[in-house]
């Protein structure tokens, strides 16, 4: 798995447009199964080194900062600037690191602070309305980058990004590990957002834009899963949950590692 995601990042890093460099990951892995990382607080049921392990030949996709565990165990590292922590990568020329930008401001911040950044897509929709989501219109369809580079706001880098660039890739078996979504028990609702937990310990592992949830947030996507999950299986691609709490659909099946 490593030698082809050096290869993959080698020729895309040949191609000059972001859409191009994209498009060298099509059908690159069809039929095989994509393991999304999350940074819930799930992850802490497994010790890094168990991680690695298990994923080191296994195509592994990270969110953020679920980078500190995985490393250059990780084949593709999805950021944002939301709850953003930076990265060193001088000892990792494999992993391929895509952006989603959602301000007119982050390419040049990028650009002017030599962030790793592979290829990067703009999401649109995101106008602060949650009504306008996929979690909230159920249109599963726009999340298919065959359909759009841009990317419609999730809300998130698993609708944005993880699971539809899975799909672009060719995966038939979608792993989701450590994406609990949120705790909708324990939500204090006199606040408007709350920064949920994570893996790692409140905000000490975030450099820039610390972002809460809202308890809207949290319902609409955990109850956006079912739609995601039959729409998935209509396309004859499996999804199985590592998370012994995220309060999505009780039809997808939760496994452990």
């Amino acid at each position: 798995m490593k030698n082809k995601i050096f290869e993959i990042r080698k020729k895309l890093l040949m191609v000059d447009t972001h859409e191009g460099r994209l498009e060298c990951l099509k059908n690159t892995f069809q039929g095989e199964t994509a393991y999304i990382v999350a940074a819930g607080p799930s992850l802490k049921n497994y010790s890094s080194t168990e991680l690695k392990e298990y994923l080191s030949d296994k195509l592994t996709m990270s969110i953020k900062q679920s980078y500190d565990i995985l490393g250059d165990t990780a084949d593709i590292h999805i950021q944002n600037f939301c709850n953003y922590k930076s990265y060193d990568y001088s000892d990792n020329n494999r992993t391929i690191c895509p952006w989603l930008v959602f301000d007119p401001n982050h390419p040049s911040h990028i650009l002017n602070n030599s962030i790793r950044c592979d290829f990067m897509l703009p999401i649109f929709r995101n106008n602060g309305d949650m009504g306008t989501t996929i979690a909230e219109q159920g249109d599963y369809d726009s999340m298919l980058l065959e359909n759009s580079y841009q990317r419609p706001w999730g809300p998130g880098c698993m609708y944005e990004l993880a699971i539809p660039l899975a799909i672009y890739m060719g995966c038939k078996n979608i792993v989701t590990i450590g994406w609990d979504i949120g705790d909708l028990e324990n939500y204090d609702k006199s606040k408007k957002t709350i920064f949920q937990q994570h893996f790692y310990e409140g905000k000490s592992k975030v450099e820039f834009m610390p972002v809460g949830m809202s308890y809207r947030e949290i319902d609409s996507v955990a109850k956006s899963t079912k739609g995601l999950y039959y729409f998935l299986k209509d396309k004859g691609i499996s999804w199985k949950m590592v998370s012994d709490r995220n309060p999505g659909y009780d039809g997808i099946e939760r496994i452990t590692l």
